[in-house]
């Protein structure tokens, strides 16, 4: 199988294009091959899994999107050409092979196909992340512009973020992208030569411990955010879960699903008031009565319905 081949083979297993192509100018879908499109939880970033037949810039400036791009495979014969504000470049057609691309990239210039795993995060989102990581000192992405580049923790960042959401809804998912993108972002900076602060990794102290804990205890049938919970924990969300896992010993995600089959036992064994378990779900925090489900069994080691019939 030659390496187009393999390329329009991928297309036709990628599963969701037409729940976002449909949204897209003819322009830019007819250039479409196979799609997976995933929106971020907090709706200021996507990532795709995308194939194109050939090379295009859409929407950044009227979106205010940064778009970082890893090339999977390619079906072309000549490298990509990029045109920006202050320059040209090529990238080559090697897996592996990094664009980052904003407003002011103007031209891409190739024909593929080309198999791409693609971030698109909003500019204030990711400058101000950056700038937390810098500890208030705003980033210089200008070298970013000038060149392809090759970074194999951004590849996989990019693959577990697409991973991540095609397993759909599940507990920490949030907290566990929250840590991605800022994985994404050191990696960045450093690409860009940024100096990263010496500053020692911020502690969890006992008062701060426990206003998180009580907060997830009382909040347990919402969408909790790593961002939120360092914010009343007082510390920057770059620490947080390092300082969670140093503190208690596993991560936040994990004590969340404990509070959350906890609370959920405790639902199925009350005889007065008898919730469903999509009820039960959505007081404990999962998505559905199947999320719950899954998780109840994977940790308790039977279904809820099995567990409520023989308490």
């Amino acid at each position: 199988m030659t390496n187009v081949e393999s390329i329009l083979q991928k297309a036709r297993s990628l599963s969701n294009s037409d729940q976002h192509t449909h949204l897209l100018p003819n322009w830019v879908r007819d250039r479409i091959l196979g799609l997976e499109h995933y929106p971020g939880d907090d709706e200021l970033w996507d990532i795709s899994e995308i194939i194109i037949s050939e090379a295009m810039v859409e929407h950044s400036e009227a979106r205010k999107m940064y778009t970082l791009s890893v090339l999977q495979s390619s079906g072309g014969s000549l490298p990509l050409e990029i045109e920006h504000c202050s320059g040209k470049y090529l990238r080559p057609n090697e897996p592996g092979a990094i664009v980052f691309s904003g407003p002011e990239t103007t031209r891409m210039q190739g024909t593929g196909p080309y198999h791409s795993i693609i971030l698109n995060i909003k500019i204030d989102r990711l400058r101000d992340r950056m700038t937390d990581l810098l500890d208030g000192r705003e980033p210089a992405l200008d070298p970013l512009f000038s060149t392809s580049f090759f970074d194999p923790d951004v590849a996989i960042f990019m693959k577990a973020l697409v991973s991540s959401y095609r397993q759909g809804q599940w507990t920490g998912r949030r907290m566990q992208t929250e840590d991605m993108i800022d994985g994404i972002c050191k990696r960045l900076m450093t690409v860009a030569r940024i100096k990263s602060p010496s500053n020692k990794p911020q502690k969890l102290t006992s008062a701060s411990m426990r206003r998180v804990l009580e907060y997830m205890h009382e909040h347990l049938e919402k969408d909790l955010s790593r961002d939120v919970l360092a914010k009343i924990a007082g510390i920057g969300p770059q620490y947080f879960t390092a300082a969670f896992r140093k503190h208690m010993g596993f991560n936040p995600k994990q004590y969340l699903l404990e509070l959350r089959i906890e609370r959920s036992k405790k639902l199925l064994l009350q005889k007065s008031s008898l919730l469903s378990l999509e009820e039960i779900a959505a007081e404990c925090g999962f998505y559905s009565s199947s999320h719950l489900g899954h998780e109840f069994k994977r940790q308790v080691g039977t279904s809820p319905g099995t567990y409520r019939r023989f308490a």
